[in-house]
C-alpha cells in the first residue's frame, strides 16, 4: 500500500472514496434513515475535499493499491487529530485504513504533536483499539448518528 499526501487533481477520486465508505460501511452508524445519511454525505462534497487539499492546516492522505487504485482517503489536522478515514469496501481488511493512519500518525510527530485524538464510529472502534487507541468520550454525532466515540493516543 502506497500512501501519500493528495494533490489537486485527487479530490474527485477522494470524494467519492469517503461518500462510497460511508454509504456502503457505515450502515449501521446511519440505522438506514436516508436523511441522515443526505447529511453525512453532504459534509464531504468535491468542493470540500478540494478546499481541505489547499489547506495550510491540515493535509488530506490517499492508500493506493499496488493497482494503482484508490483504497482510502484520510484527514489530519495540525491541531493533533485524525479527521477522515474512509476506505473503499473492496478495500476492506486489506491494510490501507491502517496505512493511512501510521502515515498521518507521522505528521503529527514530525510536527511536535504528543497525543492524537480521532472521532470513531462504532464500527470502527475495534480497529482503532487494535492501534492503541483508547476511548475518551461518547456523544450524538452532528449527523444525528448513534453516539460518536471520542479515542485518543499518545505520540511518543
Amino acid at each position: 500500500m502506497l500512501v501519500h499526501c493528495a494533490e489537486e487533481d485527487d479530490a474527485g477520486p477522494a470524494t467519492e472514496v469517503a461518500r462510497r465508505s460511508v454509504a456502503e460501511l457505515c450502515q449501521a452508524d446511519y440505522r438506514g434513515d436516508r436523511q441522515v445519511l443526505a447529511r453525512w454525505l453532504a459534509s464531504m462534497a468535491l468542493g470540500d475535499f478540494r478546499r481541505w487539499i489547499g489547506s495550510t492546516d491540515r493535509s488530506v492522505c490517499l492508500a493506493v493499491r499496488e493497482d494503482g487504485r484508490l483504497a482510502a482517503v484520510g484527514m489530519v489536522a495540525w491541531r493533533g487529530e485524525i479527521v477522515l478515514n474512509y476506505v473503499v469496501p473492496e478495500a476492506r481488511f486489506l491494510g490501507a485504513s491502517k496505512a493511512l493512519v501510521v502515515h498521518m500518525e507521522g505528521h503529527l510527530r514530525a510536527r511536535g504533536v504528543g497525543r492524537v485524538t480521532l472521532l470513531s464510529t462504532h464500527g470502527a472502534r475495534r480497529f482503532y483499539q487494535s492501534l492503541g487507541y483508547e476511548e475518551v468520550g461518547r456523544f450524538e454525532s452532528r449527523f444525528g448518528t448513534l453516539d460518536a466515540i471520542e479515542m485518543a493516543k499518545p505520540l511518543g
